[in-house]
């Protein structure tokens, strides 16, 4: 039922946008705070600004994480694609492993992780996904 759809749908996309925080390597925090859900369009971002380099929690943000989060809350269907994107510019460096604070492709074990995380949720239950 479109119900099911909708409920699998945002529990897989908030299940990603949070893993995606959780595992990006923070400095000032802002690449962490740029982890934006929007519905038919990315985000035209980056959201805010970097902060001083070595300093935690030292980036500003307008409040676009969270708004994205109640994006997600609230979609159905036919009202189009999901998307969580980071539009900080070194966020693909990030990616490759130029930080010693996570992996190498720390964005595809996230989103990897979000999809088992949420494919063994109880609440989300007779769901299959195919990994590849």
């Amino acid at each position: 039922s479109d119900l099911h759809v909708e409920h699998v749908v945002r529990s897989l996309a908030s299940e990603i946008t949070e893993q995606l925080i959780l595992s990006t390597p923070v400095d000032t925090s802002w690449a962490q705070g740029n982890w934006i859900a929007t519905i038919g369009d990315v985000f035209q971002g980056p959201d805010g600004s970097y902060g001083t380099q070595g300093v935690a929690n030292s980036a500003t943000f307008s409040g676009a994480q969270l708004r994205g989060l109640g994006t997600i809350a609230q979609w159905k269907t036919g009202q189009g694609p999901i998307y969580v994107s980071n539009m900080v510019p070194y966020i693909r460096l990030l990616d490759a492993g130029s930080s010693d604070k996570a992996p190498s492709g720390f964005v595809s074990i996230a989103i990897h992780t979000a999809i088992i995380n949420t494919h063994n949720n109880p609440n989300v239950s007779s769901v299959k996904y195919d990994i590849g």
